[in-house]
C-alpha cells in the first residue's frame, strides 16, 4: 500500500509489509487496471492474489461492508473467470469462495460448517432407491463407520504403518463432498462426479485463508482413502468398514421389514468381497453372526 501511494512513505521506517486496514483507493484502481489489460501479464496471478487479500482480509473483519463495493469486487472476479485471466487452481477455488462471501455484509465463519452439516439431512441414494422407509442420512452413515471402527478395531496391530486414530479420521471425513454435490448412486460415479469430489476437497483447502483448522489434513486424509492404496493399511482398512457399515444398514433394514430381490442381495454380498484385511474380516464374521437370521432367508431362497 505504500508502493502503489494508500499509505505515507516514511524513509526511516523504508517499505513496510503491515496492514493496517485502511482503504486503499490507489492500490485498488492500480491493481484493477492490471488485471483487465488485455495483454495477459506474467504476474497476473500474484496481482489477482494482492488485490483481493486485502479485499478478503477487510471483509473478514467487517470493514468491506459497503455493498457497492462488494458488488464492483464480484463483478472483476466474475470478469477473471470469464476471460481466463488465471490458471490457477487453487487461487480460483480462493476467488469462488471470496464472491459468495461477498454477497454478505461480513463474513460468516459458520459457513463451511454449516455446509458440512447438511450431512445430516442428505439421504443415503441407494436406500432412497429402494424406496425403504426412514432412509438414514450421509451424516447417520459416517457415524456408523466411526462407531464401528472405535469398537471394534483393535489399538495394535500385526500391520505395519496401523494407526487406529488415522482409519477414524479418515472415516469421519470421506464423504464431506457429499454436502455440495450429494450422495451419488454407485452407477452415478463417473469421471465428473469424481472430479467435483476432488474439486471439493481442493476447495477446502482454500478456507485456511478463513483461519479454518485442520483443511490441509482433511484433503490428505481423504486423498489417501480415495486411493484406495493396498500398501496403505490404514486407507484399506477405512474403506473396508465404509463397505461394511453399508452392508450392516441393508441388513438391519432386512430384519425391519423391507424387502429386496434376491439378485439384488447377491449384488451386496458381492460389494463385500472387497474385504481382505484381517481386522475387516472379522468384523464381516461379527455382522454376519448378529445379522444371521436374516442372511439363512436368502440363503434358503438360493437353494
Amino acid at each position: 500500500m505504500i508502493y502503489y501511494g494508500d499509505k505515507e512513505y516514511e524513509p526511516k521506517y523504508g517499505l513496510l509489509a503491515e496492514d493496517n486496514d485502511l482503504e486503499f483507493p490507489i492500490t485498488y484502481q492500480h491493481l484493477n487496471t492490471r488485471i483487465k489489460d488485455i495483454n495477459r501479464n506474467e504476474i497476473v496471478d500474484i496481482e489477482i492474489y494482492t488485490l483481493f487479500s486485502l479485499i478478503h482480509h477487510r471483509h473478514k473483519i467487517g470493514r468491506y461492508d459497503c455493498k457497492e463495493k462488494r458488488k464492483e469486487a464480484q463483478l472483476l472476479i466474475d470478469f477473471i473467470f470469464s476471460n481466463n485471466k488465471t490458471r490457477n487452481q487453487k487461487l480460483i477455488f480462493y476467488l469462488e469462495i471470496l464472491r459468495h462471501n461477498l454477497n454478505e455484509s461480513i463474513y460468516s465463519h459458520f459457513f463451511l460448517a454449516n455446509k458440512i452439516l447438511k450431512l445430516k439431512f442428505e439421504k443415503r441414494a441407494g436406500w432412497k432407491k429402494r424406496e425403504f422407509r426412514n432412509v438414514e442420512s450421509v451424516a447417520s452413515h459416517t457415524l456408523g463407520t466411526f462407531y464401528i471402527a472405535s469398537l471394534l478395531l483393535p489399538c495394535d496391530s500385526e500391520y505395519v504403518g496401523y494407526n487406529k486414530s488415522t482409519i477414524l479420521e479418515m472415516l469421519l471425513y470421506h464423504d464431506l463432498a457429499e454436502s455440495e454435490i450429494g450422495d451419488k448412486l454407485p452407477e452415478e460415479r463417473n469421471e465428473v462426479v469424481k472430479k467435483q469430489e476432488e474439486d471439493f476437497y481442493s476447495k477446502l483447502v482454500a478456507y485456511s485463508a478463513y483461519g479454518y483448522s485442520n483443511v490441509l489434513f482433511i484433503e490428505k486424509l481423504w486423498k489417501e482413502f480415495d486411493s484406495k492404496n493396498e500398501n496403505n493399511i490404514n486407507a484399506l482398512i477405512a474403506y473396508e468398514i465404509d463397505k461394511l457399515e453399508a452392508y450392516a444398514q441393508l441388513l438391519s433394514y432386512l430384519r425391519e421389514g423391507e424387502h429386496i430381490s434376491q439378485d439384488d442381495y447377491e449384488t451386496w454380498k458381492n460389494s463385500i468381497s472387497v474385504v481382505k484385511t484381517t481386522h475387516g474380516k472379522k468384523i464381516k464374521q461379527w455382522i454376519e453372526q448378529e445379522f444371521k437370521d436374516v442372511i439363512s432367508k436368502f440363503a434358503n431362497k438360493k437353494t
